[in-house]
């Protein structure tokens, strides 16, 4: 299939159809914390990259081509303080390991903030076609793409706007946490990241964890994940229990989820003969709440991702032992659980405790049918706010003009008295166009070529005064187009935007 991707935290370049907002996400907002050094040092090399220390205040000064490397274990041992990418890309290099029985923890880092406040801010690693593989096969507790852990619970840690793409493959016989980024963490606060690629996790012991954020947060007393999108596939294998998320884990202490998204299919694979996975617990957004202190909100969370398992699987929550709420959420995902007898669900696979469910939607594979290569997902075009509407147009490419039409599904989310609540349209045109006016960045007159965006045809359909937050918060778009002809009828791949006050504030789309 070809690849037409719209990247969740990039802005268009070309703003179409007449008027005015960029096509991306707001940046974060996060402070430089902990104990380093006040002016910091640039780093253009992949010597310089190598040479940083434990405890330091650094920035890339460009992107960095590490020439197919290959790394034992980790690329930095261990690193507190702040790495700001200002938007700059590590690419091209390979983390892996055999150790024969050692006990080693690996990543880009082995440890992240033992001994500081640390900030890892603005950076892609990996690109797309072009993901950094992690491969280990030793006797750690812990692997991330990011970093094996975050090293202490003395300090806090922010990752913000760090997108990865990325394969995290671990292969032991411990009990192991395994995340696209973290494998354990802490203090930890991440917002406005991405991972694409795969994480994958067996073990012959008896539990593992497997996610694409944090596979196990531990010991947290200020945990968030905050508008956090996973497009990697999440595999499982060979544990007597097998926890596998698309943000997070097992969650033993109360953590915070809000506006995360999975797009990623998660699974158990069972590779070794012989072998019963007495518990799987799999959720598209956590594995498993078990947090004692029962704090735990998970808020706004969209799953669109394939949930597979053999025992539970939840849309947003495979399992839950305590307390927890579980408010605004919506699951699009197909669900399958191979025993009949063993419960899942759209929101919770199963829970011991109680659950606080507001405003959550059922929406199972509303948007499951297979994606075609004819159209695909451009993004939205919207006007500038005035008297608390707005107008939005949502845009896709058609490589052919033999259909009888052309539209869009579009489920439409919004706040109303506190409660989420929703709308379906079918919005259906009768022509697609060889190029479209359009205004630049600039506000400059252009005109666009099909082409450019990625196909033979446009298709662009208009949905007139939307309000704004003023009447009911941000309001979430999730669209997809499609084209008939006769009764055949093809889909392009699902998308998302959030606006709030007519300011488009998010964007991600499948793979």
């Amino acid at each position: 299939m070809k690849s037409k991707r719209i990247s969740a935290f990039v802005l268009a370049a070309v703003l179409l159809l007449g008027c005015a907002l960029p096509f991306g996400v707001l940046a974060a907002d996060g402070e430089d914390a902990g104990d380093t050094p006040e002016e910091p040092v640039a780093i253009s090399t992949v010597e310089e990259f190598e040479a940083i220390e434990s405890v330091g205040n650094y920035y890339l000064a460009n992107d960095i081509d590490f020439g197919g490397k290959t790394y034992d274990t980790w690329v930095i041992q261990n690193f507190s303080g702040t790495l700001d990418g200002r938007g700059h890309t590590i690419w091209n290099f390979t983390v892996s390991s055999s150790a024969d029985g050692e006990r080693v923890e690996g990543g880009l880092f082995q440890y992240i903030g033992s001994e500081a406040d640390t900030v890892i801010k603005d950076l892609q690693i990996g690109k797309p076609g072009e993901n950094v593989q992690f491969t280990f096969a030793d006797a750690g507790w812990a692997y991330g793409g990011l970093a094996a852990a975050h090293g202490s619970a003395s300090y806090a840690l922010a990752i913000e706007g760090v997108t990865m793409y990325a394969d995290v493959s671990v292969s032991n016989g411990n009990n192991i946490n395994v995340g696209g980024f973290l494998g354990a963490s802490m203090n930890c606060v991440m917002r406005d990241c991405a991972l694409w690629g795969s994480v994958s996790g067996a073990t012959t012991n008896s539990w593992i964890n497997v996610a694409g954020f944090s596979a196990n947060p531990k010991k947290v007393t200020g945990g968030a994940f905050e508008r956090c999108v996973n497009y990697a596939d999440i595999t499982v294998s060979n544990s007597t229990t097998a926890r596998a998320g698309g943000i997070v884990g097992y969650a033993a202490y109360g953590i915070n989820l809000t506006g995360c998204y999975n797009f990623g299919r998660l699974s158990v694979a069972n590779t070794e003969e012989g072998k019963e996975v007495v518990n799987a617990r799999l959720g598209g957004i956590i594995a498993e709440n078990a947090a004692a202190d029962r704090t735990g909100v998970y808020e706004g969370c969209i799953n669109f991702g394939e949930v597979v398992s053999p025992k539970h699987a939840g849309g947003i929550v495979g399992y839950n032992c305590k307390d927890v709420t579980v408010k605004n959420c919506i699951n699009f995902g197909v669900l399958t659980g191979a025993d009949e007898n063993i419960p899942v669900g759209a929101i919770y696979g199963y829970s011991e405790s109680e659950i606080v469910a507001e405003g959550n939607k059922d929406l199972s594979g509303r948007f499951g049918d297979p994606v075609s290569d004819a159209l695909g997902t451009v993004g939205t075009q919207t006007t500038a706010p005035e008297e608390n509407r707005f107008d939005i147009r949502f845009l896709s490419t058609v490589d052919s003009r033999n259909y009888h039409a052309v539209g869009f599904d579009v489920e439409i989310f919004c706040m109303e008295d506190g409660t989420l609540v929703s709308r379906t349209l079918r919005l259906t045109s009768h022509r697609v166009f060889e190029s479209v006016c359009a205004k630049n960045a600039q506000g400059e007159d252009i005109t666009v070529e099909a082409a450019e965006l990625g196909g033979q045809y446009v298709n662009a359909i208009s949905v007139f005064d939307v309000p704004t937050e003023a009447d009911y918060g941000s309001i979430t778009f999730v669209f997809r187009p499609y084209a008939e002809n006769g009764d055949t009828v093809v889909y392009g791949s699902t998308a998302v935007a959030v606006y709030n006050g007519g300011t488009l504030v998010f964007t991600a789309a499948a793979a």
